[in-house]
């Protein structure tokens, strides 16, 4: 579906939607979503945890002619002691996040709207709270009694200064400064291996299944790329990018294909054959065997420049990848040319009309959570823009909190993360935006919000009683 919208852009039509203050205007560091449910998980530069509610804006059929509302929502919120780096949602109910000294182990739990109160609120308080739960529920059919929170079950300390992580299974991988990956079991909270790979600082890692191997990719600001097997500590195989560090990789275990952004000043993104299905690689006894690694064969063609986060997604077929710079484009390539297929520039905030009233709550400590009824400062910044032109801009509030503002020159509304595991699109900036997209097919118009829907029934029904009361009140001719 994703290869119709682009094959045929003028036959679809894009909706985008900015949260600006879900982060406070700090820089949005990190976006994951459990594979194929409704929940997003992002993190931000100011110590914020958010999760967002997709549902129902998700479904693959909001592409294919869809009629649900691109209207994602706020559940609830928690806080670290320090900037975000990383955060995975693992399931709808578990969560991991780092800072760069420490990780932390969530879990995700649904609460009653009254829960948590206390004796002292009286049942004033919890009459009050009953009735902000049904206005929202009438405002929000989707929306229910039951609202999910964070609860803080660990923390432990990561040594070596985090950059960049990867989960999987009960590990938790660190890429450090120091150059090292060090891999944690999170329920005991303790190192179980210690990976050296690097000769400066680890910027990008990721997991990835071969067999029975559990392989990382990482890149360094050396510019080395090792593919290692976590459970002997081997690297089986190696490449460099031609200049600078790597910004940004992306593995793909199917067709074998290492992508690799590089920080050199107008670099375009290398790709390099690791075999189909990541044949190409030699197992840990065939490494031993070895006298060195393996050398990944380089693939020669030219892709996005500046490249600083890329994923894989999940309707793409294999065939796609999603990019973004650091001049805040997102770039849809194609995997097997590295040919930009659309690029898609979010709207500037520095010209938007900011929203009303917006107070952010009080900083909060590590484990502290809030939980939100319904998102604040958001709006949609196109209602339906066409899939070939640039949806008109809007402007951020200012001030929100201080401190945690990022200019609005270039080189602040660099992209630095991606997530297509679900639909809509979700790309976080280094300016505070949170963007949300997707394409529908022209011709089928998107349903109306709800409350939209209900004040316009409760108006077509007062006219309705007027033209009745009028109609009685008439004199009859005779």
């Amino acid at each position: 579906m994703w290869r119709h919208a682009f094959a045929s852009p003028a036959d679809h039509i894009r909706t985008v939607r900015v949260e600006r203050d879900a982060h406070y205007g700090a820089a949005v560091t990190a976006l994951s979503a459990a594979t194929g449910g409704s929940l997003l998980l992002s993190a931000g530069a100011d110590g914020s945890l958010c999760l967002w509610d997709l549902s129902p804006c998700c479904t693959p059929s909001s592409m294919s002619g869809g009629s649900a509302p691109l209207r994602p929502r706020l559940l609830c919120r928690a806080q670290h002691p320090a900037p975000v780096v990383w955060a995975q949602l693992l399931a709808p109910d578990a969560a991991l996040s780092a800072t760069a000294g420490a990780a932390f182990v969530w879990r995700i739990e649904q609460q009653a709207e009254g829960q948590g109160l206390g004796a002292a609120t009286g049942a004033a308080a919890a009459a009050a709270a009953a009735a902000a739960a049904a206005a929202a529920a009438a405002a929000d059919p989707s929306s229910s009694a039951q609202q999910p929170s964070f609860r803080l079950l660990r923390r432990f300390n990561v040594e070596g200064g985090v950059t960049c992580a990867a989960a999987w299974d009960q590990y938790l991988a660190a890429g450090c400064t120091d150059g090292a990956v060090r891999v944690y079991d999170t329920y005991a909270g303790s190192c179980a291996k210690l990976l050296r790979l690097h000769h400066g600082g680890v910027s990008a890692l990721q997991h990835a299944r071969h067999g029975e191997l559990d392989l990382l990719a990482s890149g360094g600001a050396d510019g080395q790329l090792l593919i290692s097997d976590s459970g002997s500590t081997l690297t089986l195989a190696e490449a460099k990018v031609l200049r600078g560090g790597v910004s940004c990789l992306l593995l793909d275990a199917r067709s074998g294909r290492l992508l690799a952004g590089s920080t050199a000043p107008g670099a375009s993104h290398h790709c390099w054959m690791a075999g189909q299905r990541l044949s190409g690689l030699p197992s840990p006894a065939q490494r031993l065997r070895m006298s060195g690694n393996a050398r990944l064969p380089q693939l020669g063609h030219a892709g996005v420049a500046a490249l600083t986060t890329a994923v894989l997604p999940l309707f793409g077929g294999g065939s796609l990848f999603l990019g973004g710079c650091g001049a805040g484009v997102v770039h849809i390539c194609s995997l097997e040319t590295g040919a930009t297929l659309q690029s898609f520039r979010p709207p500037d905030p520095s010209r938007a009309a900011s929203p009303a009233n917006v107070q952010p709550p009080q900083q909060q400590q590590a484990g502290q959570v809030q939980r939100h009824s319904s998102s604040s400062g958001s709006g949609d910044s196109s209602a339906a823009a066409p899939s070939g032109s640039t949806s008109a801009p809007q402007r951020r509030q200012q001030g929100s909190r201080p401190g945690l503002l990022a200019p609005t020159g270039a080189r602040h509304q660099s992209c630095l993360c991606l997530c297509a595991d679900t639909m809509p699109v979700a790309a976080g900036f280094a300016d505070g935006r949170l963007v949300f997209w997707r394409w529908r097919r022209r011709g089928s118009a998107p349903a109306a919000q709800p409350a939209e829907a209900a004040a316009a029934a409760a108006a077509g029904q007062a006219a309705a009683g007027n033209a009745a009361r009028a109609a009685g009140a008439a004199p009859t001719g005779t």
